[in-house]
């Protein structure tokens, strides 16, 4: 990855073949290498190595900058360009527009405790920073006949507090480019790394106060229109890490009255809705110590199709099913549900829902006109789904009320 990072540069085919063999022609009249290359081509090996390579990456990367910067090639305009423009810029506020090198002491003191605020960095950090950064090029090819070039000497008014001589050590100093690929690059990542880690002691909050790893249209091997829906798709996503399944249930003309998961209106294949339980459950069984797993159920079965899911819930998932207690006002912890499947889905509206209950499509006028009053409207959704039903999906309309809302 660090070494295509270095490939992400525009360079037309001429130049690039022009730079190429230079470079070669340079490397046969450096004494230190030309018996590897003359080695090489006596025994018909073409081509460079993966140290050469990482070096000449560099020097065209180097070359193009400062073509860039004297003005040369004002049309190029890729993320390049502008990366090395805002780099510089920050380089040069920071170290000042004559350095071309950082010493780690100067990167330590003016940029991370200054500028980054990060008080908890020591020199060790810094060091072993340039280190990897530095170790990037593999090789000192070039050094001895490219080094201000490249960087690789410290002037005195250029350089910075440590030096050993007049010769670069890889842990004491950062060229510009070096600098820009820091600033792009993963140690500088705008969260800590850290914090990613999973910590089981950290999980004693209500459900709501973590961000889930979700998947959506879980069944499907492809696309949305025509492709397959597979049982294999539950735990390959299961395998991955995620928490959250999307199941589309559907009626079926079965008279059993088992729904079918497929995505509604198009030509995919469709499953039965009890193998996917049933996948979900040997998971558990199999992982008894897994955090919560969350079933998204995107309903659109009437209800006898309905019963059935909520008898499939229960007889599949046994202990393993959380069925929410009445009247609770904040979700439980994930620690509190390890091993334990939750339901996401519709629920009847509550007295104090402040939107109008969905119902059921029914047709309530006769064909003389009259409305038939004999006929009760029904809720979306049965009592028997209802009561295995953890939480549902609230409409966002602003932060104010969200805070407002218990979790």
């Amino acid at each position: 990855l660090q070494l295509l990072s270095r490939i992400n540069i525009y360079l037309k085919q001429e130049k690039a073949i022009q730079i190429y063999k230079k470079f070669i022609k340079e490397q046969h009249n450096n004494n230190q290498r030309k018996s590897k290359l003359s080695l090489r081509n006596f025994n018909k090996q073409h081509g460079i190595t993966l140290e050469e390579c990482v070096y000449l990456l560099r020097k065209i990367r180097k070359i193009l900058h400062a073509t860039s910067e004297n003005g040369k090639d004002k049309k190029r305009n890729n993320t390049d360009h502008r990366r090395n423009e805002i780099s510089d810029a920050i380089f040069d506020r920071l170290f000042g527009p004559e350095k071309e090198v950082v010493s780690a002491r100067e990167f330590l003191h003016g940029f991370l405790h200054w500028k980054q605020n990060d008080g908890g960095a020591t020199l060790e950090d810094v060091r072993n920073l340039f280190q990897k950064l530095n170790g990037m090029e593999l090789s000192q090819l070039g050094e001895d006949n490219d080094d201000e070039e490249e960087g690789g000497r410290v002037d005195g008014g250029k350089g910075g507090d440590d030096n050993d001589g007049g010769k670069e050590n890889k842990e004491e100093t950062i060229d510009r480019l070096h600098f820009a690929e820091y600033l792009f690059g993963p140690h500088n990542d705008a969260f800590r790394p850290e914090k990613v880690m999973f910590d089981r002691t950290l999980m004693d909050k209500p459900l709501s106060h973590y961000w889930i790893n979700t998947s959506h249209n879980t069944y499907l091997t492809g696309d949305q229109l025509k492709s397959l829906s597979s049982v294999e798709m539950y735990a390959a996503a299961l395998q991955r890490g995620c928490k959250c399944l999307e199941i589309d249930c559907w009626d079926s003309d079965s008279k059993t009255n088992n729904p079918m998961v497929y995505h509604g209106y198009t030509v995919t294949s469709k499953i039965p809705f009890h193998e996917i339980i049933s996948c979900v459950k040997a998971y558990v069984d199999a992982n008894p110590e897994t955090l919560p797993i969350i079933l998204s159920l995107e309903n659109h079965c009437t209800h006898p199709f309905q019963k059935t899911m909520a008898q499939t819930l229960e007889t599949t998932l046994g202990d393993a099913l959380y069925i929410p207690k009445p009247g609770m006002l904040f979700l439980p912890s994930p620690v509190e549900l390890v091993g334990k499947v939750l339901i996401k889905g519709k629920r009847p509206a509550e007295k104090e829902d402040d939107e109008t209950i969905t119902v059921e499509s029914v047709d309530q006028t006769l064909p003389d006109g009259k409305e038939n009053s004999s006929e009760p409207v029904l809720p979306k959704i049965c009592p028997e789904l209802a009561r295995l039903t953890m939480f549902n999906g609230v409409k966002y309309r602003n932060f104010e009320q969200s805070n407002e809302m218990s979790c």
